[in-house]
């Protein structure tokens, strides 16, 4: 009999992509069992920090999650590895959190109801449903090229004369800046889906840019990982010419 767990989005489709790798269930379940994520209605969190928000552009950009993320269906599921006890808090009702071993998306939802999904989970009918697994997003910035992959909707649309906003978030930070906090020098930055790549040259067209008011000064938003609780949004504006 399989299990189902219904998780809001963006964190259901996350968690079939192996973005995150914790699954909540009031259910003890075994090494290796299969959970079947059902994607429940988006939350709408005016709270989310910006980090939050630039990692969730982000990987909507690399293609590791759709641009129209999927409710009310069953999307993929996780396989479960070690058990963390837990006895919930304030933020999330009791149950246990598993670490998740493997991450699958299926290729089309399926859009049922939450009744539905349960009477199908039980008779173990998403077990011959075609599915997939996301390779991790990598974001190289060494050699003096910039690379990292793309949605295939976003890469077929790119070419000289276009421009992609890359959010820095902290991942992309730490490929873009050297130790120092000076940004590196780039002769040039690619950009891939599967084994298709498309390379541009850096031009003084390619910056980082903030979001400022109508005055000029810089909007500060919650922040998880500033010091203060606040920090402005950076995003790289990179300027697709000279295809290479």
């Amino acid at each position: 009999m399989g299990k189902i767990e219904f998780i809001p989005q963006p964190y259901a489709s996350k968690l079939c992509a192996g973005v995150l790798r914790l699954v909540h269930s009031d259910a003890q379940l075994e090494k290796f069992d299969c959970v079947y994520i059902y994607a429940d209605e988006q939350v709408l969190n005016s709270e989310r920090s910006i980090e939050q928000i630039q990692m969730l552009r982000n990987q909507q950009l690399f293609g590791v999650l759709p641009n129209l993320l999927p409710t009310k269906a069953v999307i993929g599921y996780v396989v479960v590895s070690c058990l963390i006890k837990f006895e919930g808090n304030n933020l999330m009702r009791h149950g246990f959190l598993y670490e998740v071993n493997e991450a699958y998306v299926f290729d089309k939802p399926i859009y049922v109801s939450k009744e539905q999904a349960l009477i199908l989970a039980e008779a173990d009918s998403f077990e011959e449903i075609p599915s997939h697994f996301i390779l991790p997003t990598l974001i190289d910035g060494d050699n003096g090229i910039l690379s990292f992959p793309v949605s295939t909707e976003v890469f077929s649309s790119l070419n000289e004369g276009s421009e992609i906003k890359l959010e820095v978030s902290h991942d992309v930070m730490n490929a873009i800046f050297n130790e120092d906090g000076n940004m590196k020098d780039f002769s040039g930055f690619q950009i891939y889906t599967g084994n298709r790549v498309k390379r541009f040259e850096w031009s003084d067209r390619c910056y980082i840019d903030y979001d400022i008011d109508e005055q000029g000064n810089l909007i500060f938003y919650k922040s998880d990982l500033h010091p203060s609780g606040k920090a402005p949004r950076q995003v790289l504006r990179l300027f697709c010419s000279n295809k290479r």
